[in-house]
């Protein structure tokens, strides 16, 4: 079996040495300024979610986001959305020209929804 890439340690499986070696588990802690997405928009009005996809672009340099945003009628308005980031806790929203909002003028950071209602997608 091939083994390529990045490998999470939560067990002894991948080690084949472990002489001087302990592993220690920790308490998380908040960012100081949790949360580091925020609402703002107005199809984001009931509330946004990290319920999408997260990679860091090595070209570009920055984080891609690819969120749930709800709108305020949350049944029927679930959107997935796009933020980007260089350092991961300052998120930007760019507004692109791919899909409006109804009653809202002007660009979104919206790609797909509400019609369509989007719940829990996967970007790879």
């Amino acid at each position: 079996m091939d083994f390529s890439g990045l490998e999470l340690f939560l067990d002894d499986e991948r080690l084949s040495y472990t002489r001087n070696l302990r592993r220690q588990v920790m308490r998380p802690v908040l960012h100081p300024r949790n949360p580091v997405m925020r609402r703002e928009h107005p199809w984001e009005a009931s509330h946004v979610a990290m319920y999408g996809g997260l990679h860091f672009d090595e070209e570009r340099e920055r984080f891609r986001m690819w969120y749930n945003a709800f709108g305020a009628r949350y049944y029927d308005q679930q959107m997935l959305a796009y933020a980007e980031s260089a350092d991961g806790i300052v998120w930007e929203k760019p507004k692109l020209d791919v899909r409006r909002y109804p009653g809202h003028r002007g660009r979104t950071n919206i790609l797909f929804g509400p019609e369509c209602n989007i719940h829990g997608p996967g970007v790879i």
